[in-house]
């Protein structure tokens, strides 16, 4: 893991041999399909577009945190990326398959979304990739020809979901942790966002279970506007699936207590 993370990682180990105040757990745990409560703002991006002409750039990336610049004091704001194929789901977890470092484990989950309250995330959309004829290249995908035209913006869903110990509370070894099964404030059809362009930021700080090791994220049900792109000028809301046969490309951002603001 990047010197980073494993910087935070001893920062959290000695707080944690400070005495911690007493705290109510007020666990929201509400699987409701929409979220009008949700705070957001504004589109951030710069509204570029993308043709995914860059090949296998922007592909390449190792999923892990490198930290992106922001404003203001604290770690650089948390920045992964997502390379997956269509139909696949984003979240942390321990998979060693190959094409799986997409993906951050629970560990290092459990540092960079750890807050005292503020946690913000954003995502940006990245050129659509056009893997190579019979290679999986994307985690995830099913060999064959990708499809032209390329993306011009995607549209996805987000929940919040837990890192936790297996029984409960936050006394346990980071090998212990796991992912709970449990969905909530989930936020339905965030986008259309366009390449090159960052989503609203969504902020999920006050909605975050307490007595968790970590709150996280859950990327779902992507879908883009690749099926109508090739008629320009004409109404092409991206509303269908990324195809199996193809990969997405999106960087989350983070931000917490701990980073500088986007």
């Amino acid at each position: 893991m990047k010197k980073l993370i494993l910087m935070m990682l001893t920062l959290s180990m000695l707080s944690a041999c400070l005495p911690e105040p007493e705290t109510t757990s007020t666990e929201n745990d509400s699987s409701s399909s929409t979220d009008g409560n949700t705070t957001v703002s504004g589109n951030t991006g710069n509204g570029g577009t993308g043709n995914g002409s860059d090949g296998g750039d922007d592909g390449g990336d190792d999923g892990g945190d490198g930290g992106t610049t922001g404003t203001g004091g604290g770690f650089p704001v948390h920045n992964f990326n997502i390379f997956l194929a269509g139909g696949q789901d984003w979240y942390p977890q321990n998979n060693t398959a190959p094409l799986a470092d997409t993906f951050i484990n629970l560990q290092e989950a459990a540092i960079a979304f750890q807050t005292d309250g503020l946690l913000k995330v954003r995502l940006k959309v990245k050129p659509q990739v056009i893997p190579p004829v019979n290679q999986t290249y994307c985690y995830g995908r099913t060999t064959g020809s990708g499809l032209v035209p390329y993306y011009q913006k995607l549209k996805f869903d987000m929940a919040l979901r837990d890192v936790i110990c297996p029984g409960g509370g936050t006394s346990c070894s980071p090998s212990q942790y796991i992912l709970s099964n449990t969905r909530y404030r989930r936020k339905l059809g965030v986008g259309p966002v366009s390449v090159g362009s960052f989503s609203e930021i969504i902020d999920v700080g006050s909605y975050a279970n307490q007595n968790v090791i970590a709150t996280t994220i859950e990327i779902t049900n992507v879908r883009s506007d690749q099926y109508c792109a090739s008629n320009p000028g004409s109404f092409c809301p991206a509303e269908r699936m990324v195809r199996t046969k193809d990969c997405f490309n999106m960087e989350l951002e983070v931000q917490t207590s701990y980073t500088q603001s986007f």
